[in-house]
Protein backbone atom coordinates (compact mmCIF):
# COMPACT_ATOMS: atom_id res chain seq x y z
CA UNK A 1 0.00 0.00 0.00
CA UNK A 2 1.56 3.27 -0.94
CA UNK A 3 2.54 5.52 2.05
CA UNK A 4 2.44 8.84 0.00
CA UNK A 5 -0.33 11.52 -1.90
CA UNK A 6 -0.75 10.10 -5.70
CA UNK A 7 -0.08 13.36 -6.92
CA UNK A 8 3.18 14.09 -6.22
CA UNK A 9 2.94 18.29 -6.96
CA UNK A 10 0.43 18.00 -3.90
CA UNK A 11 1.48 18.45 -0.40
CA UNK A 12 -1.51 17.90 2.95
CA UNK A 13 -2.01 20.26 5.55
CA UNK A 14 -3.83 19.08 8.31
CA UNK A 15 -5.00 22.22 10.57
CA UNK A 16 -5.81 21.05 14.40
CA UNK A 17 -8.97 22.84 15.40
CA UNK A 18 -8.41 24.69 19.42
CA UNK A 19 -11.02 27.19 19.19
CA UNK A 20 -13.68 26.76 22.35
CA UNK A 21 -16.14 25.10 20.31
CA UNK A 22 -13.55 22.31 19.57
CA UNK A 23 -12.10 22.52 23.02
CA UNK A 24 -13.54 19.45 24.53
CA UNK A 25 -12.28 16.56 21.81
CA UNK A 26 -9.11 18.06 21.40
CA UNK A 27 -7.14 15.21 22.41
CA UNK A 28 -8.87 13.13 20.12
CA UNK A 29 -8.26 15.90 17.43
CA UNK A 30 -4.36 15.84 17.96
CA UNK A 31 -4.57 11.86 18.16
CA UNK A 32 -6.34 11.87 14.74
CA UNK A 33 -3.91 14.24 12.82
CA UNK A 34 -0.90 11.87 13.88
CA UNK A 35 -2.37 8.93 12.71
CA UNK A 36 -3.23 11.02 9.28
CA UNK A 37 0.57 11.94 9.99
CA UNK A 38 2.13 8.41 9.95
CA UNK A 39 -0.34 7.18 7.21
CA UNK A 40 0.85 9.93 4.63
CA UNK A 41 4.70 10.64 6.19
CA UNK A 42 6.44 14.25 6.75
CA UNK A 43 7.80 14.86 3.72
CA UNK A 44 4.39 15.40 2.11
CA UNK A 45 2.76 17.21 5.21
CA UNK A 46 2.46 20.45 6.53
CA UNK A 47 0.52 20.83 10.77
CA UNK A 48 -1.25 23.64 11.89
CA UNK A 49 -2.82 24.85 15.36
CA UNK A 50 -5.55 26.87 14.37
CA UNK A 51 -4.50 30.45 15.48
CA UNK A 52 -0.83 30.32 13.80
CA UNK A 53 0.18 30.26 10.34
CA UNK A 54 3.85 29.05 11.79
CA UNK A 55 3.65 24.88 11.41
CA UNK A 56 4.51 23.00 14.42
CA UNK A 57 6.56 19.87 14.29
CA UNK A 58 4.59 16.55 14.87
CA UNK A 59 6.40 15.86 18.16
CA UNK A 60 4.05 18.37 19.70
CA UNK A 61 1.39 16.03 18.66
CA UNK A 62 3.01 13.64 21.82
CA UNK A 63 2.72 16.45 24.20
CA UNK A 64 0.64 16.45 27.17
CA UNK A 65 -0.68 20.15 26.11
CA UNK A 66 0.66 21.80 22.52
CA UNK A 67 2.92 24.52 23.05
CA UNK A 68 1.26 27.99 22.88
CA UNK A 69 -2.21 25.84 23.73
CA UNK A 70 -3.96 28.39 26.63
CA UNK A 71 -7.61 27.44 27.04
CA UNK A 72 -7.98 30.96 28.13
CA UNK A 73 -6.66 32.88 24.81
CA UNK A 74 -8.33 30.20 22.44
CA UNK A 75 -8.75 31.36 18.74
CA UNK A 76 -11.37 31.97 17.12
CA UNK A 77 -12.51 29.74 14.32
CA UNK A 78 -10.97 31.49 11.48
CA UNK A 79 -8.39 29.82 8.83
CA UNK A 80 -7.77 33.03 6.49
CA UNK A 81 -3.83 33.36 8.37
CA UNK A 82 -3.37 29.69 7.62
CA UNK A 83 -4.92 29.31 4.00
CA UNK A 84 -3.53 33.02 2.89
CA UNK A 85 -0.24 31.81 3.73
CA UNK A 86 -0.29 28.24 1.91
CA UNK A 87 -1.66 29.85 -1.02
CA UNK A 88 1.72 31.92 -1.56
CA UNK A 89 3.74 29.10 -2.49
CA UNK A 90 4.07 27.50 -5.69
CA UNK A 91 2.88 23.56 -4.77
CA UNK A 92 -0.51 23.06 -4.36
CA UNK A 93 -2.28 21.93 -1.10
CA UNK A 94 -5.23 19.63 0.01
CA UNK A 95 -6.41 20.64 3.32
CA UNK A 96 -7.44 19.06 6.48
CA UNK A 97 -9.33 20.94 9.30
CA UNK A 98 -9.83 18.40 12.37
CA UNK A 99 -12.14 19.61 14.87
CA UNK A 100 -16.17 20.98 15.86
CA UNK A 101 -18.11 24.21 14.87
CA UNK A 102 -18.10 26.43 12.17
CA UNK A 103 -15.34 27.45 10.30
CA UNK A 104 -16.35 31.04 9.78
CA UNK A 105 -14.94 31.83 6.60
CA UNK A 106 -14.55 28.52 5.33
CA UNK A 107 -16.53 29.50 1.79
CA UNK A 108 -13.38 32.38 1.20
CA UNK A 109 -11.31 29.63 0.41
CA UNK A 110 -12.89 26.22 -0.56
CA UNK A 111 -12.84 27.60 -4.66
CA UNK A 112 -9.09 28.97 -4.22
CA UNK A 113 -7.38 26.83 -7.11
CA UNK A 114 -4.25 26.87 -5.01
CA UNK A 115 -6.26 24.81 -2.86
CA UNK A 116 -6.53 21.37 -4.63
CA UNK A 117 -9.25 19.33 -2.24
CA UNK A 118 -10.53 19.25 0.89
CA UNK A 119 -11.34 17.13 3.87
CA UNK A 120 -12.76 18.06 7.10
CA UNK A 121 -13.22 15.76 10.03
CA UNK A 122 -15.91 16.38 13.01
CA UNK A 123 -14.91 15.87 16.36
CA UNK A 124 -18.31 16.11 18.07
CA UNK A 125 -21.83 16.99 17.04
CA UNK A 126 -21.26 20.36 15.40
CA UNK A 127 -20.26 20.39 11.62
CA UNK A 128 -18.01 22.58 10.37
CA UNK A 129 -19.10 24.17 7.83
CA UNK A 130 -22.81 25.99 7.29
CA UNK A 131 -25.64 23.88 6.62
CA UNK A 132 -25.50 23.96 2.90
CA UNK A 133 -21.71 22.59 2.99
CA UNK A 134 -19.98 22.64 -0.25
CA UNK A 135 -16.76 20.52 0.75
CA UNK A 136 -16.46 17.03 1.95
CA UNK A 137 -16.87 16.21 6.03
CA UNK A 138 -16.59 12.77 8.11
CA UNK A 139 -17.48 12.03 11.35
CA UNK A 140 -13.93 10.76 12.93
CA UNK A 141 -14.98 7.33 13.36
CA UNK A 142 -15.35 6.88 9.72
CA UNK A 143 -11.46 7.75 8.69
CA UNK A 144 -10.24 4.22 8.10
CA UNK A 145 -6.79 4.40 9.51
CA UNK A 146 -5.48 1.29 7.44
CA UNK A 147 -6.08 2.54 4.40
CA UNK A 148 -4.74 5.93 2.57
CA UNK A 149 -6.33 5.56 -0.46
CA UNK A 150 -9.72 5.53 0.66
CA UNK A 151 -8.79 8.60 3.06
CA UNK A 152 -7.70 10.36 -0.46
CA UNK A 153 -11.12 9.20 -1.90
CA UNK A 154 -12.77 11.76 0.73
CA UNK A 155 -11.57 14.99 -0.16
CA UNK A 156 -13.79 17.29 -2.51
CA UNK A 157 -11.31 18.95 -5.44
CA UNK A 158 -11.70 21.96 -5.89
CA UNK A 159 -12.95 23.15 -9.44
CA UNK A 160 -10.92 25.91 -10.83
CA UNK A 161 -12.50 29.35 -10.94
CA UNK A 162 -11.80 31.13 -14.49
CA UNK A 163 -9.57 33.83 -14.26
CA UNK A 164 -11.07 37.41 -13.50
CA UNK A 165 -11.01 39.74 -16.53
CA UNK A 166 -8.42 42.24 -17.00
CA UNK A 167 -10.95 45.20 -15.89
CA UNK A 168 -9.72 48.69 -17.43
CA UNK A 169 -9.20 51.46 -15.04
CA UNK A 170 -11.19 54.65 -15.92
CA UNK A 171 -11.31 58.01 -14.26
CA UNK A 172 -9.06 56.69 -11.22
CA UNK A 173 -6.37 58.97 -11.95
CA UNK A 174 -8.26 61.74 -10.42
CA UNK A 175 -8.37 60.22 -6.81
CA UNK A 176 -5.52 59.41 -4.42
CA UNK A 177 -5.30 56.64 -2.61
CA UNK A 178 -3.89 54.98 0.25
CA UNK A 179 -3.83 50.98 1.39
CA UNK A 180 -4.44 50.00 4.83
CA UNK A 181 -2.40 47.22 6.61
CA UNK A 182 -5.39 44.80 5.56
CA UNK A 183 -5.22 45.61 2.02
CA UNK A 184 -8.56 47.35 1.59
CA UNK A 185 -8.30 51.31 -0.23
CA UNK A 186 -8.69 54.33 1.25
CA UNK A 187 -9.58 57.54 -0.59
CA UNK A 188 -8.35 61.54 -0.46
CA UNK A 189 -11.45 63.25 0.39
CA UNK A 190 -10.79 66.48 -0.45
CA UNK A 191 -13.08 68.82 1.94
CA UNK A 192 -11.70 66.82 4.88
CA UNK A 193 -8.11 66.78 3.38
CA UNK A 194 -7.90 62.91 5.05
CA UNK A 195 -8.14 59.69 3.85
CA UNK A 196 -11.33 57.61 4.32
CA UNK A 197 -12.02 54.26 3.70
CA UNK A 198 -13.51 53.62 0.48
CA UNK A 199 -15.65 50.37 1.78
CA UNK A 200 -17.41 49.96 5.47
CA UNK A 201 -14.87 47.46 7.31
CA UNK A 202 -15.71 44.30 6.04
CA UNK A 203 -15.52 41.02 8.28
CA UNK A 204 -12.65 39.71 5.97
CA UNK A 205 -11.03 43.01 7.00
CA UNK A 206 -11.93 42.88 10.71
CA UNK A 207 -11.26 38.78 10.92
CA UNK A 208 -7.40 39.70 10.56
CA UNK A 209 -7.90 41.56 13.58
CA UNK A 210 -9.70 38.80 15.40
CA UNK A 211 -6.85 36.68 14.29
CA UNK A 212 -4.02 38.43 15.67
CA UNK A 213 -5.20 37.26 18.57
CA UNK A 214 -4.15 41.07 19.74
CA UNK A 215 -7.29 41.69 21.80
CA UNK A 216 -9.16 39.44 24.24
CA UNK A 217 -12.50 38.22 24.17
CA UNK A 218 -13.14 37.86 20.16
CA UNK A 219 -13.35 34.53 20.25
CA UNK A 220 -15.86 31.58 18.74
CA UNK A 221 -18.64 32.50 21.01
CA UNK A 222 -18.82 36.25 20.41
CA UNK A 223 -18.68 36.47 16.84
CA UNK A 224 -21.33 33.51 16.58
CA UNK A 225 -23.64 35.89 18.89
CA UNK A 226 -22.47 39.01 15.88
CA UNK A 227 -22.77 36.31 13.12
CA UNK A 228 -26.85 35.80 14.14
CA UNK A 229 -27.26 38.88 13.84
CA UNK A 230 -26.14 39.60 10.71
CA UNK A 231 -24.84 36.11 9.12
CA UNK A 232 -21.58 36.14 7.07
CA UNK A 233 -21.65 36.37 3.62
CA UNK A 234 -18.26 35.32 1.28
CA UNK A 235 -16.67 37.32 -1.06
CA UNK A 236 -16.69 34.44 -3.49
CA UNK A 237 -20.21 34.15 -3.44
CA UNK A 238 -22.04 34.07 -7.18
CA UNK A 239 -24.78 36.54 -5.96
CA UNK A 240 -25.04 38.55 -3.11
CA UNK A 241 -28.43 39.80 -2.93
CA UNK A 242 -27.46 42.44 -0.60
CA UNK A 243 -24.65 44.45 1.19
CA UNK A 244 -24.97 43.70 4.80
CA UNK A 245 -23.21 40.13 5.03
CA UNK A 246 -20.23 41.64 3.72
CA UNK A 247 -19.89 44.02 6.11
CA UNK A 248 -18.82 43.82 10.03
CA UNK A 249 -21.71 44.65 11.65
CA UNK A 250 -23.16 44.36 15.26
CA UNK A 251 -20.54 45.52 17.09
CA UNK A 252 -20.07 48.51 19.78
CA UNK A 253 -18.27 51.81 19.27
CA UNK A 254 -15.33 50.03 22.31
CA UNK A 255 -15.04 47.23 19.46
CA UNK A 256 -14.86 49.35 16.72
CA UNK A 257 -11.80 51.05 18.71
CA UNK A 258 -10.12 48.21 19.54
CA UNK A 259 -9.99 48.03 15.44
CA UNK A 260 -9.15 51.07 15.11
CA UNK A 261 -6.13 50.82 17.66
CA UNK A 262 -4.87 47.85 15.91
CA UNK A 263 -4.96 49.17 12.31
CA UNK A 264 -2.90 51.58 13.28
CA UNK A 265 -2.79 55.22 15.36
CA UNK A 266 -3.55 57.24 12.66
CA UNK A 267 -7.19 55.79 12.15
CA UNK A 268 -10.25 56.96 13.90
CA UNK A 269 -13.98 56.60 13.70
CA UNK A 270 -15.53 59.39 11.16
CA UNK A 271 -17.07 62.84 13.13
CA UNK A 272 -20.85 63.27 12.19
CA UNK A 273 -20.02 66.48 10.18
CA UNK A 274 -16.97 64.47 8.85
CA UNK A 275 -19.49 61.99 7.44
CA UNK A 276 -21.84 64.18 6.10
CA UNK A 277 -19.07 66.27 4.53
CA UNK A 278 -18.01 63.10 2.76
CA UNK A 279 -21.26 61.86 1.79
CA UNK A 280 -22.24 64.65 0.02
CA UNK A 281 -18.71 64.51 -1.89
CA UNK A 282 -19.11 61.28 -2.77
CA UNK A 283 -22.24 62.39 -4.79
CA UNK A 284 -20.41 65.22 -6.72
CA UNK A 285 -17.51 62.61 -7.98
CA UNK A 286 -17.53 59.78 -10.20
CA UNK A 287 -17.49 56.08 -9.67
CA UNK A 288 -14.36 54.57 -11.22
CA UNK A 289 -13.42 50.70 -11.60
CA UNK A 290 -9.87 49.61 -9.72
CA UNK A 291 -7.01 51.55 -10.53
CA UNK A 292 -4.32 49.28 -11.75
CA UNK A 293 -1.61 50.52 -9.89
CA UNK A 294 -3.55 50.31 -6.84
CA UNK A 295 -4.54 46.28 -7.42
CA UNK A 296 -1.31 44.66 -6.75
CA UNK A 297 -1.70 46.68 -3.46
CA UNK A 298 -4.96 45.13 -2.57
CA UNK A 299 -5.79 42.10 -0.35
CA UNK A 300 -7.57 38.99 -2.09
CA UNK A 301 -10.46 39.68 -0.43
CA UNK A 302 -10.75 43.97 -0.61
CA UNK A 303 -10.09 43.01 -4.75
CA UNK A 304 -12.77 40.68 -4.62
CA UNK A 305 -15.20 42.54 -2.59
CA UNK A 306 -14.41 45.73 -4.87
CA UNK A 307 -15.44 43.89 -8.02
CA UNK A 308 -18.57 42.00 -6.90
CA UNK A 309 -20.09 45.76 -5.62
CA UNK A 310 -18.95 47.07 -9.33
CA UNK A 311 -20.65 44.17 -11.03
CA UNK A 312 -23.86 43.91 -9.09
CA UNK A 313 -24.64 47.24 -7.90
CA UNK A 314 -22.91 49.87 -9.93
CA UNK A 315 -24.21 51.08 -13.35
CA UNK A 316 -22.74 53.77 -15.46
CA UNK A 317 -24.28 56.96 -14.00
CA UNK A 318 -23.01 55.30 -10.80
CA UNK A 319 -20.95 57.64 -8.05
CA UNK A 320 -18.25 57.09 -5.75
CA UNK A 321 -21.28 57.57 -3.08
CA UNK A 322 -22.68 53.83 -4.43
CA UNK A 323 -19.28 52.36 -5.11
CA UNK A 324 -18.44 53.18 -1.43
CA UNK A 325 -22.01 51.95 -0.32
CA UNK A 326 -22.20 55.39 1.73
CA UNK A 327 -25.76 55.24 -0.24
CA UNK A 328 -27.80 51.65 0.22
CA UNK A 329 -25.07 50.37 2.44
CA UNK A 330 -25.35 49.87 5.68
CA UNK A 331 -25.34 52.21 8.99
CA UNK A 332 -21.95 53.68 10.07
CA UNK A 333 -21.17 54.45 13.63
CA UNK A 334 -20.03 58.16 13.61
CA UNK A 335 -18.76 60.92 16.73
CA UNK A 336 -21.37 63.27 17.18
CA UNK A 337 -19.36 64.60 20.15
CA UNK A 338 -16.24 63.80 22.44
CA UNK A 339 -17.71 60.11 23.96
CA UNK A 340 -20.97 60.10 22.06
CA UNK A 341 -21.86 57.80 19.19
CA UNK A 342 -24.29 57.81 16.42
CA UNK A 343 -25.12 55.59 13.65
CA UNK A 344 -25.72 57.56 10.39
CA UNK A 345 -26.15 55.91 6.53
CA UNK A 346 -28.97 54.65 4.35
CA UNK A 347 -29.07 50.95 5.33
CA UNK A 348 -30.02 48.93 2.43
CA UNK A 349 -31.70 46.43 4.53
CA UNK A 350 -33.80 49.22 6.23
CA UNK A 351 -37.77 48.48 6.07
CA UNK A 352 -38.54 52.24 5.23
CA UNK A 353 -35.86 54.36 3.30
CA UNK A 354 -34.03 56.52 6.14
CA UNK A 355 -32.40 60.14 5.16
CA UNK A 356 -28.55 59.70 5.22
CA UNK A 357 -28.66 62.52 7.77
CA UNK A 358 -31.21 61.29 10.08
CA UNK A 359 -28.85 59.79 13.69
CA UNK A 360 -29.83 56.37 15.14
CA UNK A 361 -29.14 56.28 19.00
CA UNK A 362 -29.05 52.20 19.35
CA UNK A 363 -29.64 50.98 22.97
CA UNK A 364 -28.05 47.44 21.82
CA UNK A 365 -26.09 45.76 18.73
CA UNK A 366 -28.03 46.60 15.77
CA UNK A 367 -27.88 43.84 12.69
CA UNK A 368 -26.67 46.44 10.02
CA UNK A 369 -25.00 48.94 11.76
CA UNK A 370 -20.87 48.77 11.15
CA UNK A 371 -18.46 51.63 10.11
CA UNK A 372 -15.50 52.90 8.41
CA UNK A 373 -12.32 54.61 9.55
CA UNK A 374 -10.65 57.36 8.08
CA UNK A 375 -7.25 59.24 9.20
CA UNK A 376 -6.49 61.48 11.41
CA UNK A 377 -7.23 65.51 9.72
CA UNK A 378 -3.94 66.56 8.09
Amino acid sequence: MTQTPPFESESIAIIIDNSYSASSALMEARQAAQRICLMIGSEQLKLFMLGSSTPISQTILKQVMPQGVNPQTQPCSLIAPIIGTLTLEEQKHSVVIIGNGEIFDLDDWTDNPQVDGWLLICTGEESLQASLGRVAEVKLDQIPWDDIETLLSYFSRSAQQPARSNYKSYGADQYQWQVDTTGYPLILVEPLDAYVHLFPVTKPQFEKFIASGRKPGFGDEWYTELLELNPRVSYRSADVSSPDGLFMTGVTTDEASDFCRWLGRDFRLLTAEGWTACYDWFAEQGAVSMPDELRGHLSQDAEAIWELIEDQWLDPQSTLQDLSLMRRGILEWVEERPGRYCGLGEPASARFQRSANDPVRPLGRLKNLGFRLCTRLT
